[in-house]
């Protein structure tokens, strides 16, 4: 579990909800630069049509949540797709969670220069378990 001192954000069932946020610039070829943000250790170009990753700086018990915003002015705006299906495992492990943008098509697409990338990602901290796991 994450060793840092957090804030309390918002009422929730869950115990131990922790919000972690990153923005990112995209630059030539897709590549990520100017990272800004706390709790996040990578976030990654991997090889192929617009996929990324990130890998937190901390390991938690669950992903309950993420959200991740393509701000673009020379392309039409990207959906994304999480296609980690291990997603809790890699959380757990602090191991790399991977997606891809793709249109509203669904066809993977390359972000282009400048864009911005914004993630918002929802944790639990806790190894408490939710109602049915």
């Amino acid at each position: 579990m994450a060793q840092r001192n957090f804030r309390p954000a918002n009422l929730s069932l869950e115990k131990g909800v922790t919000i972690l946020h990153a923005r990112c610039s995209i630059g030539a070829a897709g590549a990520v630069t100017n990272i800004q943000g706390e709790g996040f250790s990578t976030i990654t170009k991997e090889s192929g049509t617009g996929a990324y990753s990130f890998t937190l700086a901390d390991k938690y018990n669950r992903l309950l949540d993420a959200d991740i915003q393509i701000s673009t002015a020379t392309t039409a705006s990207a959906n994304i797709e999480i296609t980690d299906t291990a997603f809790d495992s890699a959380i757990q492990a602090g191991t790399k969670v991977t997606f891809v943008c793709v249109d509203y098509a669904g066809a993977a697409v390359t972000l282009t220069n400048p864009s911005i990338m914004n993630i918002k990602v929802i944790v639990r901290n806790s190894s408490l378990k939710s109602k049915g796991e």
